[in-house]
């Protein structure tokens, strides 16, 4: 759970009947454990489900909240179309005018219905996709996750996640630390060469963007899901 987007716990849970089907059905938390979950950590949150039919059964729930400070981190707030809307924005894009970045709702998506996806059939492409955040002071890290081409003849020339505060950029390379469907997405926390930590805001209020960047040869493509901005405990 995301404090920072103020989720809370559900007040529904899915459950399978013995007719094979899904239905939703009430739940009620034990309130003390409930409101642990308010705080940075992982707690365990014991409940009760009531069916349709009167029957109570338990139910547990292994909770890691968080506060993550990426708005829409997985692209499900981005409208029916497949146009990125704000928070996220495309800062650049070639070929200019061409569709090369855009929103996904098929069959690759790490969660959700949505992803952030690229490619260009006919031509060379390159794109960046950026959201702008307010951190206050302290040290962070970055996780996303991103599935692309196994790098050959349709390779990208380059493919990286970023955070920028002022004139100092954070880069993990991902190129080539992707490796097709077969292997799913990969994430910058992944290893030294891709991890995203340790990254100090000295001020206040302190403007970041953070994005992924990325160019490829006509054929070549990725997907994205699934961002994570989390200020580091001591």
């Amino acid at each position: 759970m995301n404090i920072a987007a103020d989720e809370k716990m559900p007040t529904t849970v899915p459950v399978e009947t013995n007719y094979d089907a899904i239905r939703d059905a009430s739940v009620t938390w034990n309130k003390t454990e409930e409101k642990e979950t308010e705080t940075i950590g992982t707690q365990t949150v014991n409940g009760e489900v009531t069916l349709s039919d009167g029957t109570v059964s338990s139910i547990v729930a292994n909770v890691k909240t968080i506060e993550n400070f990426v708005v829409d981190p997985g692209f499900e707030n981005q409208g029916e179309t497949d146009v990125v809307k704000t928070p996220w924005y495309i800062d650049s894009v070639s070929p200019t005018g061409e569709k090369v970045a855009k929103l996904d709702r098929k069959t690759d998506i790490r969660s959700g219905k949505t992803d952030l996806n690229w490619y260009h059939s006919t031509k060379d492409f390159s794109f960046t996709v950026c959201q702008d955040i307010n951190l206050n002071q302290g040290t962070y890290t970055l996780e996303t996750f991103i599935m692309a081409i196994v790098p050959s003849d349709k390779a990208h020339t380059e493919l990286s996640v970023f955070m920028k505060v002022g004139d100092v950029t954070y880069s993990a390379d991902m190129k080539d630390i992707i490796s097709g469907w077969n292997d799913g997405y990969h994430s910058t926390k992944e290893d030294e060469e891709s991890t995203l930590t340790n990254m100090v805001i000295a001020s206040e209020n302190t403007k970041v963007t953070i994005g992924i960047k990325g160019a490829g040869v006509a054929g070549a493509w990725g997907h994205n899901d699934d961002w994570s901005l989390v200020k580091e405990i001591a």
